[in-house]
């Protein structure tokens, strides 16, 4: 495989466009981020990549050395795990493991190797309807880990792991990029998608951006300024009056958004001085970015 390529690819579900217009390529051996809020159409668009749906609209190829096809070599975890509830994490593993063909002399090492990596070594032998959500999750991302396969598909999952799981999953996938393997993996949090060579953002159903993650902060052109203040509502309500600004309200201060963040916070200094109890300039990230999109 030598890239996914979508040429104004769409999806409807019912009568709703989940997703349309999708066009883009991913490379070989790319780690692609699709980033978006809830109701984005980020797990539309990852099924259609991964062959589980049929565009409405456009086409979906796989291409490899200059001809066009359909694959389903796409091994997907989903938010909709495919795991048999009465077998145990292993026997589920050693079951899609036979079904996806993996020869027979690498199936127990490789189901070993993802049981550990995954965190599942306590509860290997439990049976999936008994597992705790966040195990369940674990098992979902090992089965679709197990097979050899050109691309491995996420949706929204790895942000649902424990710290050190998560930290260890990243690692295995910056591994196996540099093999070859393509990674696509869906998000709804930029400190995932930071770890992406490029994204696709999605809003609406829509592909409102394309490129690199430090491309899309750069593009922000502001910084944010981070007000804690002992009377939050009167503040918001001042500096929103005077700055024309939106306001957000996070982990307990306050933030704007600005070309000139500095003017800002110098003003709000003046103004409001006694109501304020901290302030600092901090750069944007990709998860400002998101909102910021949203809103236009």
């Amino acid at each position: 495989m030598n890239s996914i390529c979508l040429e104004d690819a769409g999806r409807k579900i019912g009568n709703r466009w989940a997703v349309r217009g999708a066009g883009f390529e991913i490379m070989r051996g790319e780690i692609f981020g699709i980033f978006g809020g809830a109701g984005s159409g980020k797990t539309a668009l990852i099924e259609l990549i991964a062959g589980r749906a049929v565009p409405d609209e456009g086409a979906v190829e796989f291409r490899v050395d200059g001809n066009q096809g359909v694959s389903s070599w796409v091994s997907l975890a989903s938010q909709k795990p495919g795991l048999a509830s009465d077998l145990s994490v292993v026997e589920n593993l050693r079951l899609f493991a036979s079904l996806w063909g993996v020869k027979r002399r690498s199936r127990q090492s490789r189901i070993s190797m993802f049981i550990q990596l995954l965190g599942l070594a306590d509860v290997r032998g439990r049976r999936v309807g008994e597992l705790s959500q966040g195990q369940v999750t674990a098992a979902e991302i090992a089965k679709s880990l197990i097979p050899v396969v050109d691309v491995y598909a996420i949706d929204g999952l790895i942000e649902r792991l424990d710290p050190a799981v998560r930290k260890r999953v990243w690692e295995y996938i910056l591994s196996r990029k540099r093999h070859g393997e393509t990674f696509i993996v869906g998000t709804s949090f930029g400190r995932e998608a930071s770890m992406c060579d490029r994204i696709a953002v999605l809003v609406r159903g829509s592909v409102v951006f394309l490129g690199t993650p430090n491309d899309l902060v750069a593009e922000m052109n502001s910084e944010v300024v981070a007000v804690e203040s002992m009377n939050t509502p009167i503040l918001k309500s001042q500096i929103s009056d005077r700055f024309g600004s939106v306001v957000v309200e996070r982990n307990g201060m306050l933030e704007i958004r600005s070309s000139d963040a500095s003017a800002e916070a110098a003003e709000i200094l003046s103004r409001s001085a006694s109501d304020v109890s901290c302030l600092y300039l901090r750069c944007p990230t990709l998860d400002d970015a998101l909102e910021e999109l949203e809103r236009r």
